[in-house]
């Protein structure tokens, strides 16, 4: 079906610049200064003009198709800029089967009193429906984030431990039935992407060495997309499987987590101890977010 009307969107064009040719050349014969040829010349011009076009359009739906099938639904050149204010809160608010994310400091769920209770009731009440959250960060205490620290120029350290203890304070205030189903891990990776899984939305970001990964640009994707015509037949996505672009991202998501270690208690102690090492004189990402958007301090999540 998809293959048949791609052949006939091409057919129509290539029949409409034929036709504007030849009415073009019957309207030369009969010489634009008749009606006759005028008319004929017009009618070609503008057939011509309309393959041109439709030529135009098709190069860049077929683009647009390659994206749609890989499963791109938007591109964003920075990070800060794009995942702003509701971004994260809305997603975490719309969950309903797994919500995981792998970062560095996964910071951004905090900074602030009113944030970060924000942030305590969404994960409770997704957790409490049955939601599986995980959460991945970068090991403090290993060689490649003191390396990322100073490629940042931020507190990446300190980011690191004040995260995982806020979520580790969310760990320890569920029930302990809901405990299981919000997992927190460290991984010892190169950052070389930040992954958010929201069922089948993915939040992609690609760290850019030598800066802050704050303006990293990034990319959304979703199993879920398709261009008008397929759209209809979205419900049996599943059976065809995710798009080969999605996976990959799924893929490195798995590899980390298969090494990545759980934080117990005693690790969160372990780190507690160990923050004040970590005081380097260098902003949290909460300060660098407020530089550029000062509302961002009014508590209304990332």
């Amino acid at each position: 079906m998809e293959g048949f009307l791609k052949f006939l969107q091409r057919y129509v064009v290539f029949v409409t610049g034929v036709l504007g040719a030849l009415l073009l050349a019957l309207g030369v014969v009969a010489k634009p200064t008749t009606d006759g040829g005028t008319i004929l010349v017009g009618l070609g011009v503008a057939l011509l003009a309309t393959f041109l076009l439709a030529l135009v359009s098709l190069s860049r739906e077929d683009l647009l198709e390659a994206l749609f099938r890989e499963g791109v639904v938007e591109v964003f050149p920075s990070r800060i800029v794009r995942t702003k204010r509701h971004y994260w809160s809305e997603l975490l608010k719309n969950v309903d089967r797994e919500y995981r994310v792998l970062g560095v400091a996964n910071h951004g769920y905090i900074g602030n009193a009113t944030k970060e209770e924000l942030y305590r009731q969404l994960i409770t009440a997704a957790v409490a429906r049955g939601v599986t959250v995980e959460i991945m960060w970068l090991s403090p205490t290993i060689p490649l984030a003191r390396t990322r620290e100073a490629e940042e120029g931020r507190a990446t350290r300190r980011d690191i431990v004040d995260s995982i203890v806020f979520f580790w304070g969310v760990r320890t205030s569920l029930e302990e039935g809901l405990k299981p189903r919000l997992a927190l891990k460290e991984h010892s990776h190169i950052p070389s992407c930040g992954i958010t899984q929201a069922d089948d939305r993915l939040t992609v970001t690609h760290y850019v060495p030598g800066q802050d990964n704050l303006d990293s640009p990034g990319w959304i994707l979703t199993s879920a997309a398709y261009p008008f015509y397929r759209r209809m037949l979205a419900f049996v996505r599943p059976m065809w499987g995710r798009a080969e672009l999605v996976e990959v991202y799924l893929n490195t998501y798995r590899e980390v987590r298969s090494k990545a270690s759980d934080i117990t208690g005693e690790r969160v102690a372990e780190l507690i101890e160990l923050r004040s090492t970590y005081e380097v004189g260098k902003p949290s990402e909460t300060e660098r977010r407020l530089e550029q958007f000062p509302e961002e301090g009014e508590g209304t999540g990332e």
